[in-house]
Formats: C-alpha cells, sequence, structure tokens
C-alpha cells in the first residue's frame, strides 16, 4: 500500500525515523536529506540560475526569454527538433516552454538544452489508479514513471529516494552527480498534485511570463522551497510541479521554471497518458 503519511516536498524514506525540520517547520525526510547532503558535498551549494551563453528562442520569433507555450494534445502532438544549417537546435511546433537553440553555459541551462533531445519521444504515463494513497488520487499521472526517471538519470543526475505517493499527490526527487562539478550542487523535487489548494495554503499563485505556466511565489511548499513552478496540464485543480530541493542556494523561480521544463522535456514534451 502507497505510504500517505507525508506530505507535499517530501520524498519516501525507506526506513522511518524521526524527521528534522527546516526553519519552516516542514519535515524533510531524513534519507533525502542525507542524498543530498552527499550530493552538494556537505556544504548546501547551488546554482544561481542566472542564464550562460545559450540563446533561449520562441517558436516564431528569433530568440526570448520564453517560448510559446499551450498544453498537450496527445501522442503526435509534438515534433522532434531538427537542427539549423547553422547548428541552432529549432524548437518544433507544439513544444512549450523555455527553449535554447544554442549550448548554453549555465548547469541547469544545460540540462534543460540536453533534455530537449527527448522532445517529440513521448513517454506514456500511467494514472496511478490503486496505487494511489486515497480514491481522489487514483487519476494523477505518474509523472515519477521509471523511464522519466531513466532519462534523468541519463543526463547525469541521480534518483535521491523512491517516489513517495499520498492521499493528492505523487512526487519524487533527483541530484546531481557528485563527480561532475558542473551538476553536483543541482537538486530538484517535481511530481503531480490533484488539489494545487493543497500546496498553496494562503499564498500567491501568479504568471510566471510563460504562458500556461504559473509560480506559487509564497505560502505552503514556496516557505519552504523558494518558489514553485506549476502547469495545469491535466485538470484544472491539480498540476504538474516542481521546485528546488532544501540544500539549493537563493532558490527563485527561474531555477523552479528550469527544472519543471526540464521534467516536461524528460515527459516527452507533453504529457500523454495512458
Amino acid at each position: 500500500m502507497a505510504s500517505t503519511g507525508t506530505e507535499p516536498g517530501r520524498v519516501r524514506q525507506a526506513h522511518r525515523s524521526r524527521a528534522g525540520r527546516g526553519a519552516t517547520g516542514v519535515p524533510l525526510v531524513p534519507v533525502l536529506v542525507a542524498l543530498l547532503i552527499t550530493a552538494v558535498g556537505c556544504a548546501g551549494g547551488g546554482t544561481t540560475g542566472a542564464a550562460g551563453g545559450g540563446e533561449v528562442a520562441s517558436p516564431a520569433a528569433g530568440s526570448s526569454s520564453a517560448a510559446e507555450v499551450g498544453t498537450s494534445g496527445g501522442p503526435g502532438a509534438v515534433g522532434r527538433p531538427e537542427v539549423s544549417d547553422d547548428g541552432r537546435m529549432l524548437q518544433p511546433a507544439g513544444h512549450s516552454g523555455l527553449w535554447f537553440e544554442t549550448e548554453p553555459e549555465d548547469p541547469l541551462d544545460h540540462l534543460v538544452w540536453e533534455s530537449q533531445r527527448y522532445v517529440g519521444s513521448p513517454v506514456p504515463v500511467r494514472q496511478l489508479g490503486e496505487d494511489a494513497g486515497s480514491p481522489e488520487g487514483a487519476h494523477l499521472p505518474d509523472v515519477c514513471a521509471p523511464e522519466v526517471v531513466q532519462r534523468m538519470v541519463d543526463l547525469g543526475l541521480r534518483q535521491a529516494a523512491s517516489k513517495d505517493i499520498g492521499p493528492e499527490y505523487v512526487q519524487c526527487a533527483v541530484f546531481g552527480d557528485e563527480n561532475r562539478k558542473d551538476i553536483r550542487e543541482i537538486e530538484y523535487i517535481w511530481g503531480s498534485t490533484s488539489v494545487v489548494e493543497t500546496i498553496r495554503r494562503d499564498g500567491d499563485i501568479v504568471d510566471s511570463g510563460i504562458q500556461g505556466r504559473e509560480n506559487l511565489i509564497n505560502g505552503g511548499l514556496a516557505d519552504g522551497f523558494g518558489c514553485v513552478s506549476l502547469e495545469r496540464l491535466f485538470s484544472e485543480e491539480g498540476a504538474v510541479i516542481a521546485h528546488p530541493g532544501p540544500f539549493m542556494k537563493t532558490p527563485n523561480c527561474d531555477l523552479s521554471n528550469r527544472m519543471l521544463q526540464i521534467v516536461l522535456n524528460c515527459l516527452g514534451g507533453e504529457l500523454v497518458q495512458v
């Protein structure tokens, strides 16, 4: 039976023990925290999220900070990227969100760029069904599917712990390979929630500047992780979400937006449910 005793923002531990608490009072699972400490060399380092050298493009017009965004339209709705004669990776029709045409220098931007190779090759995602922590969560897409996690592993990330399934959410986490200086300080948590209000509480959700994407900037999960990026891909009440882990320095919405973009790209650029 799936675990129901945790909250969004945590990942299930294999063996129960006393949980530490962050400054916000949100419990942090020791196994996840220990793995993330290892990933950042016990220093709690992070990336600033500043763009570095890559060209961020929209489908229609040269370059901008964000691309045209739309919701998934089913298998085949997003095309495969093509490389132009001058070496730019062109954003395919139907792709949502940020896109780098040229290789960026910033480590997190570079992960977004690398994840673009999966766009147009969607991973069919099943609903949780009987694995859900409650009947209300049965329709949730399992965006922590092994194929999605494996794609992140192939980018140089490592799975922090087994996925956690609660009454209204499923979530998982990855961190950078400690042997790679460029990404070892990167860590993030992602998943899907059936009720955005559960993670929002009294917080403020604002437009991210990327069409179709929103940011929870305070309250709820944002009080513990700085900013939560979300897209309502499968219902008006629920969303696919992503946010930095507890040891990222200066967590902000630029980081969260890029982390969510990696998740969506690893899904194939669209949410295809089976």
